[in-house]
């Protein structure tokens, strides 16, 4: 190491070259800077300086069709004529002047091309200017038309043109040239190249003068140079003496470290380790100095091996590896190695330094580890979880991105505002700004918002208020419930129907007591009359009333027990083609189309109830579809999963489904969550006392099935009837 690391003794003098190397130096830099400066920087700037003429004239052009089109525009407005705006217009083009020493001015032609207005030459102005040309032989405006006629309608000509109040020979010139297609009118304006060349020229004047200011700061510079390195020959033996010192210190340095550090010869060789080395990996300096060190793991080797490369190649190089210990214990390190050199530049070894990482890295590793463990629980998580920030939506959850529809990107562009339903914005803004106001609000609450097909939902939001990139968001957590409502619904409905059910029961038992006693009564004061007495027809009436009210009561009844069945395995598909054969027959103008299931499984069912169920349906539906109209009868089997969305009183298993669909004019939500209580109709007064679908209900409800009805206003209804299947080893009996 002392070979390596230590100045040598040898003290070199001062060198007879230096005045002469500092000498060539001015020149050859002068000769590059000059160069440098006449050879690319001065064409560079020319064409720089074209290109921003060209792009300024462009815009000036879009300027002046821009005034065009706002004149246009009035015409259009009716504000003024189109002739008095096409005056206007010209009129105001012909007083604007820019560039230097406003010399920049604005032609108008048409595609003729004739001259509409050119404020030096008022003397073209109305005239067909087509074959005009320049000194060159180039159709000045003919060019233009043709530029401007392109798919950009807009373009660049070159030509010579006199410059305004100069009797100098015409001057090369650029011009841009841009159409307004809706009057046909060619909008131009350009520039003098010769302005661009007086540039230069100035600027070639400064560059000289530059050019010989940097040369003298240069020349002074290497004279000054050249006197210090004098002063500095003169110096090295005091500096020597002085770098002998500081070669201590560093060494005091090196081995007061907390890293480990490793002198390295060309053999790879190890001719220093620092005291922090032997703490670290267990190895005394004696056992490892003048050897290899067989710390490095074999499947580390080559990348350790590229990292030498590196270091001797350009330097410096820096990875992170492993490292084992004397116990063969591993350690993780982060490795920088930099190659030194004598003093005729060629390397003699590396310096290596070693800072253990290895409780570092298992830190990061159960950070990284609790990280996932998060990010799996957001991801998984059967809530939508987002943040809302500026308004916006920022690291929604994947659940979040099912319920809304959108993928990440469009969430992250879409206000959170957009997916609430318009009525429920308010509530939401109004509970937000207490929040901020820090007054307390609900931890939760339930609105409703459409996803991205557009389709109605019922959410539920958990909000609290975090930090997120530095500055304050929401945290969200959005459940949806929109089956939690629909059951809630359905809930609310068949309570409803109990209530009503109960209620029909006990009011149709007092009712048919009554109608007993009157009956009874009926019956005695007939014992007393023969049939000539005129009383004799008013009592066929009363029985006559008593009947119809006792009919009234049984299907009353029928609502609300279901009345008594004979039950039996039975097919339902029979029972669905008596009840529409007949309906067949005495409802001509409306057409059926009955499609059953021939392998419909069969069901344990009072036929004649639930022909009855069937035939109300039908009448109803009958009721509700005009002449003409349509009402298809489909039977078929459904296995109802647990997984899977069900209406509430559905239990899993294997049903016989009909379905009865009409093409009449549907019913609203209203409409539709009152249609099987008694006594409600949507018909006229005397067409049907309303208990047709209550008696369904009740029918359908005593076999342990359900019925359900879908519809909307104009769009016809479907009633759902699902019947129980019998086990699959049952005799289906003859009807």
């Amino acid at each position: 190491m002392t070979n390596h690391l230590s100045l040598s003794s040898d003290e070199p003098g001062l060198r007879p070259t230096t005045a002469f190397r500092n000498v060539l130096i001015l020149l050859v830099t002068t000769a590059i800077l000059a160069t440098l400066v006449f050879v690319l920087l001065v064409p560079y700037v020319r064409g720089r300086l074209v290109a921003v003429k060209k792009a300024t004239l462009a815009d000036m052009t879009a300027m002046a069709v821009g005034i065009v089109a706002r004149y246009d525009r009035l015409a259009a407005e009716g504000r003024m004529t189109v002739a008095e705006a096409q005056k206007a217009a010209i009129a105001h083009l012909r007083g604007i002047r820019f560039d230097t020493d406003n010399r920049g001015y604005f032609w108008v032609n048409d595609r003729g091309p004739r001259v509409l207005m050119h404020p030096h030459r008022t003397d073209l102005e109305g005239r067909d200017v087509g074959q005009l040309t320049d000194e060159d032989g180039k159709r000045l405006f003919a060019d233009g038309v043709a530029a401007a006629s392109g798919p950009e309608g807009a373009g660049f000509i070159a030509y010579r043109w006199p410059a305004p109040r100069e009797t100098a020979p015409a001057l090369p010139k650029v011009s841009h040239v841009r159409l307004y297609r809706p009057w046909g009118w060619i909008v131009g304006c350009g520039a003098y190249l010769h302005d661009i060349e007086n540039e230069i020229r100035d600027l070639k004047t400064h560059l000289v003068i530059g050019c010989l200011a940097v040369s003298a700061v240069v020349g002074l510079i290497v004279a000054l140079l050249t006197w210090e390195a004098v002063k500095v020959e003169r110096s090295r033996q005091e500096g020597w003496k002085m770098l002998r010192k500081r070669q201590e210190e560093h060494r005091a340095v090196l081995e007061s470290s907390p890293h480990s550090i490793v002198v390295y010869d060309l053999q790879g060789r190890a001719v220093y380790v620092n005291p922090a080395f032997s703490r670290t990996f267990g190895w005394s300096a004696a056992e490892v100095l003048g050897r290899r060190i067989d710390f490095v793991p074999e499947d580390e080797r080559e990348k350790t091996l590229a990292g030498v490369e590196q270091a001797y190649a350009e330097g410096y190089a820096a990875l992170e590896s492993r490292r084992l210990t004397r116990d063969g214990r591993l350690r993780y390190v982060h490795v920088s190695a930099a190659a030194f050199r004598d003093e005729t530049g060629a390397a003699v070894g590396q310096v290596v330094n070693l800072v253990d990482i290895t409780d570092r890295r298992a830190a990061e590793e159960a950070l990284r580890e609790s990280e996932q463990k998060y990010r799996n629980l957001v991801e998984n998580a059967s809530d939508a979880i987002f943040i809302t920030q500026d308004g916006v939506i920022k690291f929604p959850n994947r659940r979040m991105i099912e319920v809304s529809g959108y993928d990440a990107e469009a969430l992250a562009s879409l206000s959170f505002v957009d997916l609430i339903h318009p009525d429920d914005r308010p509530l939401i803004a109004m509970r937000h700004e207490k929040r901020l106001r820090g007054e307390p609000v609900s931890d939760t609450i339930s609105f409703r918002g459409y996803n991205r097909t557009g389709r109605l939902m019922w959410l539920e939001l958990n909000a609290v208020t975090v930090e997120w990139e530095g500055r304050p968001a929401g945290l969200n957590f959005l459940r949806d419930i929109t089956e939690r409502k629909r059951l809630e619904v359905e809930i609310q409905q068949a309570q409803r129907l109990e209530s009503l059910a109960t209620l029909a029961g006990g009011v149709a038992h007092e009712f048919n007591n009554l109608l007993m006693g009157i009956m009874g009564n009926t019956a005695l004061m007939r014992l007393d009359l023969d049939t000539a007495h005129p009383h004799w027809k008013r009592l066929d009436d009363i029985e006559g009333s008593v009947q119809s009210g006792a009919a009234l009561t049984k299907q009353l009844l029928g609502f609300a027990r279901g009345g008594r069945f004979a039950r039996r395995s039975s097919d339902l598909n029979q029972v669905v083609q008596g009840a529409v054969s007949i309906f067949r027959e005495t409802q001509r103008d409306v057409k059926f189309d009955c499609r059953l299931q021939a392998d419909l499984w069969p069901v344990v069912m009072d036929c004649g109830r639930i022909g009855e169920v069937l035939r109300n349906l039908l009448t109803n539906a009958c009721d509700s579809t005009p002449e003409g109209g349509r009402i298809v009868v489909v039977t078929d089997n459904a296995t109802i999963k647990a997984d899977q969305p069900r209406p509430r009183d559905l239990a899993p298993g294997r049903y016989a489904r009909v379905t009865v669909n009409d093409t009449g004019s549907g019913m609203d939500e209203a409409t539709r969550g009152r249609i099987f209580e008694p006594f409600f109709t949507s018909r006229r007064m005397g067409n049907g006392a309303g208990l047709g679908l209550a008696v369904a209900y009740g029918i359908v409800r005593s076999h342990d099935g359900l019925i359900t009805v879908t519809s909307r206003q104009g769009a016809g209804a479907t009633f759902a009837v699902y019947l129980p299947a019998a086990d699959e080893s049952a005799t289906v009996e003859p009807i």
